[in-house]
């Protein structure tokens, strides 16, 4: 009885590798659809000076500036 649970066990743990490759591979995939998909895409830019709505607010980079 023993030996049969020791069997299934390494499958168990191939099949969770795999679907956790799998779901990784499928974020990747779906972070970089602008990248991959369209003519000169890139990722969005993550800087504070970047985005209009911060800048608005007069909130700016903690680098920039600096006296």
């Amino acid at each position: 009885m023993f030996l049969i649970f020791a069997l299934q066990k390494p499958i168990m743990n191939m099949q969770t590798v795999f679907l956790t490759i799998i779901l990784i591979g499928l974020a990747v995939v779906l972070l970089g659809v602008r990248v991959l998909f369209v003519k000169n895409g890139k990722f969005p830019s993550g800087h504070v000076h970047d985005i209009p709505a911060l800048r608005k607010k007069g909130i700016g980079c903690a680098s920039e500036n600096r006296t």
